[in-house]
């Protein structure tokens, strides 16, 4: 004869206060021996939770400033010291992370234009999340979703709890959250409302036997709009000036305000110029990451308090880089190191010890490897890989080129909107523009600042002609021929030029994301 549940739980719930009192030698808290108890009762399975928390145009070396994601995330899991974003711009960075796919086949190419922006995604109602919950996980997302969004019932589909921002998106303190239909005005700081609805999820999902997975989407350190157009980024008010003596890490690099990006001479700053403005704008980014950084913490709080954070993978990254001064530029959609490289950190259940891994992991290898932790298969033929045995140490084989790209604002359906196609390797860095022709060819090894495009150079030919055949194999490429490996390149044959040669003209700044 089978015990009805409810009387396995009172059983439990006994135990777990009998063992804290003998081990401790009074009674422990009722309450959380009541939810550790029910949490055994309900656990009877193994499919993990998954949290996903992202920023908004985060750079890799921000992450000095956030101590609590570190401590509470990388310091029980895997910090991914090589992570990229290969298109480094916020929606097709946005449309990698729910579809696993590149822009050429996800349909994402920019925020703004025919080819950018949520209406460009295809199949809106086929992501991650709706994977998930067709598979019984209890699924809720909240904050910046894709740029353009607009409510509709294919994205709505698939979440318990849907509840993007829809207005008021950059304000920082004026925003409208869809709330599950209910358009709610939210004037407190937005990534603590963004942790308070994700908190309020884990509480409401911990409750019931499926396992969850919430996505948290802040804002920081993403520019706010104001009356004049865009601002620096607005610091939640008790943050304000706590950071002020820090200083800017793009300062001390010889490519900061150098003029080399170019083509586009009119537009490019120096390092005289950027002066304090570029200190206030980088002391304004910092500071607002503080309420993510609170966030994290509270989020995990909550995870241990209803008994789930044992259970409980939780991912912290970026949509992309930012170009803080560096060859001139305040900017992303470029394929310099400071856009494509982002901080990626997985807190593993039960509490690992801390780990590092150099694979270079991507934003469309997260959905896969999501899916995978689930036990869920993806929807779509997806583009990325699976890293979900590097997280406990196992080994995957990795591509060893990685298509990289960015685009630009186009408006009919002929011009797919392309801007930059090339691939990156450990060493190499190429990408032809495809209005132009135009070339960037960076040898990191030698030139990690890449301050001398090689991509005319007497002996460069051989490493050229390679990767230009790596990219025409990767542009168009689809699931699995998206992840092969092509083997060793060819060295050059000569030492680098002393003089950069100018770069590629990277086309007009396309849409208000663009800042």
């Amino acid at each position: 004869m089978s015990i009805p549940s409810k009387i396995v739980g009172l059983v439990v719930a006994a135990t777990v206060l009998a063992l804290a009192v003998t081990m401790t030698g009074h009674p422990a808290d009722p309450a959380r021996a009541r939810s550790a108890a029910q949490h055994a009762d309900r656990r009877d399975h193994e499919r993990p939770n998954v949290v996903f928390i992202n920023t908004d145009d985060q750079r890799l070396d921000d992450m000095r400033w956030m101590p609590f994601t570190h401590r509470l995330i990388g310091g029980h899991g895997v910090t991914f010291t090589e992570a990229l974003s290969p298109h480094p711009l916020c929606c097709p960075a946005r449309a990698e992370f729910v579809t696993g796919q590149y822009g050429q086949n996800n349909g994402v190419h920019h925020n703004e234009g025919t080819h950018g922006g949520y209406p460009a995604l295809r199949r809106p109602g086929n992501t991650l999340g709706h994977w998930l919950h067709d598979r019984g996980y209890q699924t809720a997302m909240v904050g910046k979703y894709l740029n353009r969004y607009r409510p509709d019932a294919a994205s709505r589909r698939g979440w318990d709890h849907w509840n993007p921002s829809i207005a008021g998106v950059y304000s920082y303190r004026r925003t409208t959250f869809f709330d599950d239909g209910h358009r709610v005005r939210r004037t407190q700081h937005v990534d603590d409302v963004v942790t308070g609805y994700a908190s309020r999820y884990i509480r409401e999902f911990s409750r019931h036997r499926a396992p969850f997975y919430v996505w948290a989407s802040d804002l920081a350190p993403h520019v706010r709009t104001t009356a004049h157009g865009y601002g620096n980024p607005l610091p939640a008010d008790r943050h304000r000036g706590t950071l002020a003596h820090e200083t800017n890490p793009a300062t001390a690099k010889a490519s900061y305000g150098a003029p080399i990006v170019n083509g586009m001479r009119p537009r490019m700053t120096t390092r005289s110029q950027l002066g304090a403005t570029m200190d206030k704008k980088f002391e304004s980014r910092i500071e607002s990451l503080q309420a993510v950084d609170e966030g994290v913490r509270r989020i995990v709080a909550t995870l241990r308090r209803t008994g789930e954070l044992d259970d409980t993978y939780i991912f912290f990254t970026t949509d992309n880089g930012y170009l803080l001064g560096e060859h001139g530029l305040t900017a992303k959609n470029y394929i310099f190191e400071e856009a494509l490289r982002v901080p990626l950190l997985v807190r593993l259940p039960r509490a690992a010890r801390p780990t590092t891994s150099s694979v270079p992991v991507t934003s469309a290898d997260i959905a896969p490897t999501v899916a995978a932790l689930a036990g869920v298969a993806p929807g779509r033929r997806v583009d990325g890989t699976s890293f979900a045995r590097l997280l406990t140490g196992g080994d995957v084989p990795w591509r060893d080129t990685q298509l990289v790209q960015t685009g630009r604002v186009s408006h009919t359906r002929s011009d797919q909107g392309w801007l930059v196609r090339g691939v990156r390797t450990d060493r190499w860095t190429y990408g032809r523009n495809v209005r132009n022709g135009s070339v960037q060819l960076y040898d990191r090894r030698t030139d990690p600042l890449e301050t001398v495009n090689l991509a005319t150079s007497p002996g460069y030919g051989p490493v050229l002609a390679e990767l230009e055949a790596r990219t025409a194999a990767l542009k168009d490429c689809a699931g699995a021929s998206c992840r092969r490996s092509f083997g060793p390149i060819p060295e050059p044959d000569t030492e680098p030029d002393t003089e950069p040669e100018p770069g590629p003209e990277p086309g007009p700044d396309a849409g208000p994301d663009q800042e």
